[in-house]
């Protein structure tokens, strides 16, 4: 008897983090896209899509059935993250300061997916 209880606020609670888990990668895509940096500089600005198309997340889960959503960057566009974010050494020498545009996202959105986790974890 308990254990079925406990079975299924189990699965009630997997649900409930699975899909605010969904919800705030949707929304941390959203941001990102929104506020990514997306302009070629340079005069040989071949390439014609741009960095913020390939922005995505997948939604994976664990073993345990855990859910999980992965934000990334499909593609060859995925080594940039590092450098759009952290900064790197330009061509002529000079440094390019980094864009903390996924640090700002995800303190934007973060914030809401613990309260949904905190709201599905309260018992009813």
């Amino acid at each position: 008897m308990i254990a079925e209880t406990l079975d299924i606020y189990l699965t009630d609670v997997q649900n409930a983090v699975g899909d605010a888990a969904e919800e705030a990668a949707q929304e941390l895509v959203e941001i990102t896209k929104r506020t990514a940096p997306y302009q070629r500089h340079g005069k040989k600005a071949k390439r014609r899509r741009h960095y913020r198309s390939n922005i995505t997340y997948t939604r994976a889960d664990t073993s345990r059935g855990t859910p999980r959503c992965i934000w990334h960057v499909k593609g060859s566009d995925a080594r940039l993250t590092h450098l759009l974010v952290h900064g790197h050494l330009a061509r002529d020498g000079s440094r390019v300061k980094g864009d903390p545009f996924l640090k700002d996202a995800c303190a934007e959105a973060f914030p809401k997916f613990e309260r949904a986790v905190e709201e599905a974890v309260k018992l009813k």
